[in-house]
């Protein structure tokens, strides 16, 4: 049997993203009153916190895995480099795009591999159709909450 290892980052996955709350001037108290939040960001905060909890390996690695993985890897760094450019943000607050970015490309290439294994029957092909489809329906309405608070200024931020 073949043992993966990965590398660990020394940073904290929490002290990435406080690093980045930090030096947008965001209060790390705002960070815990769900009312300021946008109605897109309530969904899917909850999506995934109850997917998280209640969907089988197979439901999670399509929903979760499948859809966010690619994605971030093109994205995150992307992302990490705009906001140092435009924004003059930090390395140290955009590490944490920078670093799943990089990290998604272990973490996608094991969920194809553990899918191609669980998935064997036409149910099993369905269910991760759905789940791909789920979990591209929280993104969509995170960005449609983006579009709309940003672009439309249809929410005071």
């Amino acid at each position: 049997m073949r043992v993966l290892t990965l590398p660990l980052s020394s940073i904290n996955h929490y002290d990435c993203y406080f690093n980045l709350t930090d030096e947008l001037g965001i209060p790390r108290s705002e960070l815990e009153d769900a009312s300021g939040l946008l109605p897109q960001s309530l969904v899917v905060l909850h999506a995934w916190a109850s997917s998280a909890l209640n969907f089988s390996l197979t439901e999670l690695l399509a929903s979760h895995n499948l859809v966010n993985d690619p994605v971030n890897v093109i994205a995150y760094p992307q992302i990490c480099e705009a906001l140092q450019r435009h924004y003059g943000l930090s390395r140290e607050a955009t590490v944490w795009f920078d670093l799943h970015g990089e990290v998604d490309k272990e973490h996608g290439t094991r969920a194809e591999s553990i899918l191609s294994k669980l998935v064997q029957t036409e149910a099993d092909q369905r269910l991760v159709r759905n789940c791909t489809r789920f979990g591209l329906g929280i993104k969509w309405a995170l960005f449609d909450g983006v579009m709309a608070a940003c672009v439309h200024k249809a929410y005071p931020i």
